[in-house]
């Protein structure tokens, strides 16, 4: 699947998503692989529903954390997103890779004071690259650049 959906144009990869049998779609280490593919490609609602199901079948706190790399494109979507990562930290409270995606999800709606309490969650529960690169970023444009610089060096420093 790695090979299958690391190019191609967008009308190619939907084939072969449509192609894919159920049970692969619902593996969460398939699920993480294809839907990088589709997000490369632009498409944002396959991969969005992909993971979903995916999550829906076993929980995967990775899989969650790249939830929020589905870029929604209107309003709607963009609630939809926010609430189902709600639904998933209320049911998997402190789970790193959901408390990423919402915290990530929240600053991309300019809501930074939520944003910044959820990454700062993430990093307590699990401190990685992504989360402190996502601190860092909020920080700088919140116009925190001493902050912005600390967390960037923590993510310079992390080890995985």
């Amino acid at each position: 699947y790695a090979a299958l959906f690391a190019q191609g144009e967008a009308g190619a990869l939907r084939e072969r998503l449509k192609r894919m049998p159920r049970a692969d779609r619902r593996t969460s280490g398939v699920a993480r692989t294809v839907a990088r593919g589709l997000i490369g490609a632009g498409l944002m609602e396959e991969a969005q529903t992909l993971i979903e199901t995916a999550i829906e079948h076993e929980w995967d706190s990775a899989l969650a954390a790249q939830y929020a790399d589905c870029l929604a494109t209107n309003d709607r979507a963009i609630a939809r997103q926010l609430e189902q990562a709600e639904r998933w930290l209320a049911e998997h409270p402190g789970d790193a890779g959901v408390l990423l995606a919402l915290g990530r999800l929240c600053a991309r709606q300019h809501l930074w004071g939520k944003a910044q309490n959820l990454l700062e969650q993430a990093a307590a529960a699990a401190p990685s690259r992504a989360v402190w690169l996502e601190l860092a970023r909020l920080m700088e444009r919140s116009g925190q650049g001493d902050a912005a610089h600390r967390y960037f060096r923590l993510a310079a420093e992390a080890r995985d």
